[in-house]
């Protein structure tokens, strides 16, 4: 047993640096091959493959989203918004940046508009910097590894997408960054800024929440009471700013909405364990687009993730395990939501024992997350599935059978090691 053990075990100290090196190189390397794309087909190849289909609506994720708080009653009929107060709370004080009635204006018009456009610059450029301060905070790498890591996770296809959209997801992914560096911190501050940060994360984006799990792997129960006490403060007061806390209740109505407009919109952009089952069933099979029992399936799913994510004996495969539920759980869940799974692949790197299961769940985390070029199917419309979309889904299936197989060897294993140290003890 031993011996098997120290076979798939990374061997020296020399070969895990070889290999780190290799897994820190893959996604900028794939991101080199995506650009010579771009610039040999003049990325007439790459529409709508790697970035929204509809090629006249970047960044309009957030230009939308301007308008729709500029008049602080974003939870009406007309604006229909889904999104937290929090995120309107953003909008509307970055809306005063610009002149005057302006926001009032077509939102298209705000991209083009000088003011707006500086907006959104400095919009994107806070959690960029939030978010490579905390990888570097939390990572032992050497110095030049952590800015390959730092580059793999900007150039990680969600996150690019989720930077071509503008969507605000960026923020609530820099909070959990923050969370995830600062919660074991010697500093009480630093632990205490920890805990906001994912509060403010649940608070931008709601799912990031599940990343409180790790407070309860790790027993700090009372840091898990503050920590919701914070997030339910930092999710229902910013209400009082838009009409009170009745538009709460308006809030859901809009976001049940939402998920049936998505389901309206087709399979194409989403990554959601329904959607991805009933394309792939679809397809192999020939079941229907519209059955309900896929929506079942993701359910359960789910909760085996979440029980998986508290049994699995690594950290990084736990928020891998979380950051799949964030992804596959909801109704709908659009590409970006990906950027979660980088989480995972930043903590890879703090594993001290590395053995072939680690390598092989970090290959697939890296093809699900790498920016190909692939041109082989042309999207019809802007909600059309793509080989982007389908080879990440893949991949997220069997990573969800693989975290589940591997918490239940884990929780066996301590199963068993506690029942050894009972036979000892009785034979003592």
């Amino acid at each position: 047993m031993g011996d098997k053990h120290l076979k798939s075990q990374i061997r020296s100290d020399k070969d895990k640096d070889r290999l780190i090196l290799i897994a820190l190189l893959a996604i900028p390397a794939v991101f080199l091959w995506f650009i010579l794309t771009a610039v040999l087909t003049r990325s007439a190849a790459l529409t709508g493959q790697l970035f929204f289909g509809d090629t006249n609506d970047t960044f309009m994720d957030f230009f939308n989203c301007l308008k729709s708080a500029a008049d602080r009653d974003p939870y009406n009929e007309v604006n229909m918004v889904q999104y937290p107060p929090l995120c309107e709370l953003i909008f509307y004080l970055i809306g005063r940046m610009a002149p005057e009635g302006l926001v009032y204006t077509n939102p298209y018009h705000l991209r083009e508009v000088q003011a707006t456009a500086m907006a959104f610059a400095l919009f994107i450029f806070i959690p960029i910097i939030l978010s490579v301060y905390a990888i570097e905070d939390m990572s032992s790498l050497s110095k030049g590894k952590k800015r390959l890591l730092v580059l793999s996770v900007l150039l990680s296809s969600p996150f690019l997408f989720a930077f071509e959209r503008g969507n605000i997801i960026l923020y609530s992914y820099a909070f959990t960054l923050i969370f995830i560096a600062y919660r074991n911190s010697g500093n009480k501050i630093k632990c205490e800024i920890a805990l906001i940060c994912l509060a403010l994360a649940f608070a931008i984006k709601i799912y990031p929440a599940a990343f409180g799990i790790f407070l309860i792997r790790e027993k700090k129960f009372k840091e898990a009471i503050r920590c919701a006490i914070y997030g339910v403060l930092a999710f229902f007061l910013p209400f009082l700013c838009f009409g009170g806390l009745g538009k709460f209740l308006n809030m859901i109505g809009f976001l049940t909405e939402r998920s049936d407009v998505s389901e309206v919109e087709g399979l194409g952009v989403k990554i959601n364990f329904a959607t991805l089952i009933r394309y792939f069933t679809s397809r192999l099979f020939g079941a229907s687009e519209q059955a309900p029992w896929p929506q079942t399936v993701a359910v359960l799913l789910g909760i085996a993730l979440i029980l998986a994510s508290i049994f699995l004996k690594k950290n990084y495969m736990s928020a891998l395990a979380i950051a799949l539920v964030i992804a596959g759980l909801p109704g709908y869940s659009y590409f970006y939501v990906a950027v979660f799974f980088t989480v995972a692949f930043v903590m890879f790197f703090e594993e001290e024992n590395i053995d072939a299961s680690d390598l092989f769940t970090l290959a697939l985390l890296i093809v699900a997350t790498a920016p190909y070029p692939v041109t082989l199917m042309v999207p019809e419309h802007k909600y059309s599935v793509t080989i982007m979309q389908i080879l990440t889904g893949a991949v997220m299936l069997v990573l969800t059978m693989l975290l589940i197989f591997f918490a239940v060897r884990d929780l066996i294993g301590r199963v068993g090691s506690k029942h050894l140290l009972k036979q000892d003890g009785r034979n003592d």
